[in-house]
């Protein structure tokens, strides 16, 4: 995961969507075009959820601080603002 990290999850995902948009056409123009976007949700969805237990697996514990240091990739290219306002000794912060 921390490859992919080297660039930011805006970045990424233009990248994937500039190459799974042209096949995603190319699908619905041979099968049921609302069937094949049912099938792309799910797929996006369980991926999320998987990369999503990855991360929390990866920084276990309730601590704000690991979250921060987890969320590098999501900050990039201005994607999402996380301004910790308060951190406290134990490492838990106010955002």
């Amino acid at each position: 995961m921390s490859d992919l990290n080297a660039i930011g999850v805006l970045k990424r995902r233009e990248i994937e969507a500039r190459i799974l948009a042209p096949f995603v056409d190319a699908l619905a123009a041979h099968f049921d075009r609302s069937r094949v976007i049912e099938i792309l949700r799910e797929t996006v969805v369980s991926i999320a959820r998987e990369q999503g237990a990855e991360l929390a697996a990866h920084h276990r514990g309730n601590v704000l601080s690991q979250f921060a240091e987890a969320t590098t990739a999501w900050v990039q290219d201005d994607a999402l603002t996380i301004e910790v306002l308060a951190e406290d000794a134990s490492g838990t912060t106010s955002t």
